[in-house]
């Protein structure tokens, strides 16, 4: 740049990273996904933006679905496809941001592409409503315009869906609202063409008396000739870049009459950034205009209304110079181009909406009638196709793409034409904008394509807020059993109750019939996951539970989940499921797949889960079995008391007199019948590391048939009432107390002198003399069932089934 040009630099990825931002909206003519993903998405995202959209003309977003490594179209961002009538083009270049400071816009010429975002040489004005408030006042004009043209019949743009967030809508219209003045203001061709802002603008200032126009593109010389004629203005200058796609036609503009000649700019000089900056410099006899943004020097930009252009056109002070200098005329122009259109063909949009995808075939001429309709990795099915191109169809014909480990695309097929697009599913966008980052990572884990990062987010959402996982979600086996049918709290999904077509589910409605959120009916498909235990694990907490090395011993090892983490959900868990909380009862079966889903990847798996059974084991012991049959926490209590077993046959007896505490004595045959473990579900098969039915079957046979110490202290105290013999004393009896047992059976001492401990006594004290007992004898009592008082010599009998 030559001495004293001023030309402010500016990034737009340093906007975007700035943070702050809860809501962002791109416009752009080419897209590249693989680029806004790679850098302005990751941006976004670490910088709090629950909200993403990009609106983009037909021809672009057909480019980006032939992209590679594409994956989160549709799931974590929007993208908007739209079609502007009369063979136009949708043009227009903004960002904006919104945040808690109110809104910010870059209106340029770059593209949302690697080039446009930092390999090309452009131009953008960044504006904030401190600094220009009656902008923000007409860029919710044209926000509002583009809204209204895109969702009525008739309008200029075809769309399947608004492209305009209502919220930024309103922030736009809210920074401007008040202020009708100032030096900026922001010019658009839904109304009328460029130029008729700019000539009027001019005169105001006095009329114009130079051009200078910077284009990467023409079209021929005759936009740039009429534009100097509506604008009165004789001395006319042409940027010559260091690098750029098309030579304006000096030699043409002469012959037409114009006085023009080319120069340069510093700002221009690189020739490893091609030009694709757009601006015209209008010096009038009382000030200087300046138009930026994405109009090139064409005629569908500037003269007509085909284009959907948009740009800033300010009232410049001295701040910013481009330091023209005369320079050589380049040679004669290739043949004269509008910027590059890609080839045209059909596209499509599509969104899933409750339980259809609703969409609409964009740039095909007669779409109306049947076509072949098809998700990747999906069943092909029919459907009928309007005559405007709108067509729906139930999203359980065509596969869940929800499980897709990568963002989705429908194709409608018809003859030799498709008609492909990106499926946007408005649930997990919904649901990113209550919850952010959780919500994303449950979208990954839910395709399949989640990471330790996801999994520890997940964690710390479950460890502060427990009942996202704990409620609604009961566990439910292939099958009822005898008419049993799990129940949640209302107003809360209850996963059984969910049809197979599981993105229906998701997005529309819960059992209860209140209103839920997006991200509850998120969570309530990851519950289902993580708690049904009659299908195998999904791709939700494969992460957990995989090891890459089974398949490939060469493979590194899986990275660990966070053991704190995982104590941290449990502790959290274990604290709403206390005996005295009216849905302990429904919460408690949760925890055990939930430790199903998380010990496998954790540092020394074992010791975690044989430490948090035991704490689930005494948590569920106070509520004993369900008075009205076994239901889930029965069966759940169950599995863990017998799984003991499998892996231990020795606790055998230990396992019946669980259950007989449980159960508050014998366990009835009918009851015993209908708690039977199976073997059958993953979550038993997980318990008994593996074994089936023929393991639980043994073992449980073993459970029943073996004889506990209650069964034995019972039958002494049936025979001391005379209802029967004495059973044989077994070693941890001493012979003094064998001989007192005796002699009071046979009615030779008195009968105070063996004393009964009931279930509600505490083992630690005589119950005649309430004194304590000495720790051994107190001991020999709890895990023996007898011990002697040393302070008055009696035997004591432990009759009581402790909970």
């Amino acid at each position: 740049m030559t001495e004293g040009d001023v030309v402010p630099t500016i990034s737009f990825g340093e906007i975007v990273q700035a943070g702050g931002w809860q809501s962002a909206f791109f416009t752009t003519y080419s897209l590249s996904l693989s680029f806004f993903e790679a850098v302005v998405l990751q941006g976004l995202r670490a910088g709090g933006v629950r909200q993403a959209r990009i609106a983009v003309d037909l021809e672009g977003y057909r480019a980006s679905l032939g992209e590679r490594g594409v994956t989160d179209a549709g799931r974590l961002y929007d993208v908007v496809p739209l079609a502007v009538s009369q063979r136009g083009i949708f043009h227009p270049k903004l960002v904006l941001l919104s945040g808690k400071d109110g809104p910010r816009a870059a209106i340029g010429s770059g593209n949302l592409t690697f080039r446009g975002w930092g390999r090309n040489a452009e131009l953008a004005e960044y504006l904030s409503p401190a600094a220009t408030p009656r902008a923000f006042g007409d860029l919710a004009d044209f926000l509002e315009l583009l809204s209204l043209n895109a969702t009525t019949d008739g309008g200029r743009i075809a769309a399947a869906s608004n492209p305009v967030p209502d919220d930024l809508l309103e922030a736009c219209r809210a920074a401007g609202r008040g202020h009708e003045g100032g030096a900026v203001r922001i010019l658009h061709s839904l109304e009328q063409p460029m130029v008729e802002a700019v000539v009027e603008v001019a005169a105001d200032l006095g009329g114009a008396t130079a051009l200078t126009v910077v284009s990467p593109y023409f079209g021929g010389a005759g936009a740039v000739v009429e534009l100097a004629s509506r604008l009165g203005c004789d001395a006319v200058s042409v940027l010559v870049p260091a690098e750029g796609p098309e030579r304006f036609d000096f030699a043409g503009a002469r012959a037409a009459g114009l006085s023009v000649r080319p120069v340069a700019s510093g700002a221009f000089a690189d020739p490893s950034k091609p030009l694709h900056a757009k601006l015209l410099e209008v010096v009038c006899r009382r000030g200087r205009l300046l138009l930026s943004g994405s109009a090139n020097a064409t005629r569908a930009a500037l003269l007509g209304e085909g284009n959907v252009e948009l740009g800033v056109l300010r009232i410049a002070t001295g701040a910013t110079r481009f330091g023209w200098r005369s320079c050589a005329e380049p040679a004669a122009p290739a043949d004269a181009r509008e910027e590059d259109i890609l080839a045209s063909s059909p596209c499509l949009a599509a969104r899933l909406e409750g339980d259809r995808i609703t969409g609409r075939v964009l740039g095909a001429e007669r779409p109306g009638g049947l076509w072949r309709a098809a998700l990747a990795e999906g069943p092909e099915v029919e459907v009928r196709v309007e005559d405007d191109g709108r067509f729906s169809l139930a999203v359980a014909e065509t596969g869940d793409p929800l499980r897709l480990g990568r963002a989705a695309q429908l194709v409608l097929a018809r003859d030799a034409v498709e008609a492909a697009g990106w499926l946007v599913l408005d649930g997990t966008l919904a649901a990113i904008r209550e919850r952010g980052p959780v919500a994303e990572a449950v979208v990954r884990l839910l395709a399949g394509a989640g990471d330790a990062e996801d999994v520890a987010a997940i964690l710390g959402f479950f460890a502060e807020h427990p009942e996202a996982l704990l409620d609604g979600t009961l566990r439910s086996r292939s099958g009822e059993r005898d008419g049993d049918k799990a129940s949640g709290a209302a107003g809360l999904v209850v996963l059984e109750d969910l049809r197979p077509s599981e993105a229906a589910d998701l997005l529309v409605s819960n059992s209860g019939g209140a209103s839920a959120g997006a991200f509850d009916r998120l969570l309530a498909l990851l519950r289902r996951d993580i708690v049904r235990p009659d299908r195998q694990v999904s791709g939700a907490v494969a992460l957990a539970l995989s090891d890459p090395r089974a398949d490939d011993p060469d493979a590194p090892s899986p990275e660990r989940v966070p053991r704190d983490a995982v104590e941290s959900v449990l502790e959290a868990l274990f604290g709403k499921v206390t005996p005295a909380h009216p849905l302990a009862r429904e919460r408690l079966p949760v925890i055990l797949p939930f430790l199903r889903a998380v010990a496998g990847n954790v540092e020394e798996p074992d010791l975690l889960v044989a430490a948090t059974l035991r704490r689930w084991r005494d948590a569920a012991m106070p509520l004993g079995a369900a008075a009205a049959g076994p239901d889930e926490l029965d069966r759940c209590f169950v599995a863990v008391v017998v799984a003991d077993v499998i892996v231990r046959p020795a606790r055998a007896a230990l396992a019946h007199e669980a259950l007989q505490a449980w159960c508050g004595g014998a366990l009835a045959p009918s009851w015993a019948a209908r708690a039977a473990p199976r073997g059958e579900d993953p979550l038993e098969a997980w318990l008994a590391s593996g074994d089936g039915p023929d393991a639980w079957a043994e073992a449980w046979s073993a459970v029943l048939g073996l004889e506990t110490s209650w069964d034995w202290v019972r039958r002494i105290e049936e025979a001391l009432r005379g209802g029967g013999p004495l059973p044989p004393m077994p070693a941890s009896v001493r012979l003094a107390e064998a001989e007192t047992i005796r002699d009071v059976a046979a009615g030779m001492r008195r009968s105070d002198r063996v004393l009964l401990v009931r279930p509600d006594a505490s083992v630690d004290v005589c119950p005649r003399c309430h004194i304590s007992l000495p720790r051994n004898e107190a001991g020999r009592l709890r895990a023996g069932r007898v011990a002697t008082a040393p302070c008055c010599g009696r035997v004591l009998l432990n009759v009581g089934l402790r909970r």
